[in-house]
């Protein structure tokens, strides 16, 4: 059965990302408290420089806008089970191949096509490496400082 799958997936560890709407089934957009019933309880809530609310997990972390206050960003660490839209999440440079056109500033890879950002995959910062899931719009101030970055083969 279907949902008897999903569950075990979850509770398995798998991270289901679907670009521009959520994770897990929990749209961006949602509240401190609606995360905290999908994920439990953070190991740690801290609030970033630029205002942004952290829960940190031990293999992602969730990050609420300061304007919204909602919901805005997912941020998978090194190595989590992740899938991107049904398909599975390899840490390697091969992953960076299907994510369509990118874009790069202040050491992000950033693809509009599928509300992703990564970092430390292109530049050998293996401790930098980080996958991050986006709300619509989140990197649409920055897109005339990026530059297109070719992915070699």
């Amino acid at each position: 059965h279907p949902l008897i799958f999903r569950l075990l997936e979850q509770h398995c560890g798998m991270v289901e990302i679907t670009s521009y709407v959520g994770v897990n089934d929990l749209p961006f957009g949602s509240s401190y408290d609606d995360v905290v019933s999908v994920f439990g309880e953070p190991v740690k809530v801290r609030e970033s420089r630029n205002g942004w609310k952290k829960l940190n997990y031990d293999d992602f972390i969730v990050s609420f806008d300061p304007d919204s206050a909602g919901f805005g960003e997912f941020t998978l660490l090194p190595e989590t089970r992740a899938k991107l839209n049904g398909e599975l999440i390899g840490w390697d440079y091969g992953f960076l191949r299907t994510l369509g056109q990118l874009q790069e500033s202040v050491g992000f890879l950033v693809s509009f096509e599928f509300g992703i950002a990564v970092a430390g995959f292109h530049d050998g910062d293996q401790s930098g490496k980080s996958i991050h899931a986006l709300r619509r719009g989140l990197w649409d101030s920055d897109l005339d400082r990026m530059t297109p970055f070719e992915v070699s083969c």
